[in-house]
């Protein structure tokens, strides 16, 4: 696929995910510099098998993702303050119907951004 020219751009931020899985393990902990390179140099050593890349046609990029679990993970963990773990595996299962496109496409954009009727 990039040697037939129809990859434009390749996006990989493996690196800010390392840092975001880092922060994730770490909830609550005081920060720690050394910890977190040598974190991030272990994940880095091992970024190869990472993830799953995914290429869109209609721009030409490859990006690589998470896989499903630990993107919801990373996706909805600053929701900790706001909605519990518990809360979130309900509502991740719950089944949710927004009737009316002009306000309720920012309703259904914040339930996705927050993993509400994401399973």
């Amino acid at each position: 696929m990039v040697a037939s020219g129809a990859v434009k751009a390749v996006v990989d931020p493996v690196s800010e995910l390392a840092d975001e899985l880092y922060e994730l393990h770490r909830i609550g902990a005081p920060s720690d510099g050394t910890a977190q390179r040598s974190f991030k140099s272990r994940f880095m050593a091992e970024a190869d098998t990472f993830g799953v890349w995914i290429f869109f046609p209609w721009s030409g990029e490859l990006v690589r993702y998470p896989d499903k679990l630990l993107h919801r993970e990373l996706r909805t963990f600053r929701n900790r303050n706001l909605i519990t773990v518990g809360e979130q595996s309900v509502l991740s299962e719950a089944r949710v119907a927004v009737l009316g496109l002009s306000v309720g496409s920012n309703v259904v954009d914040q339930f996705v951004q927050t993993g509400i009727g994401a399973a």
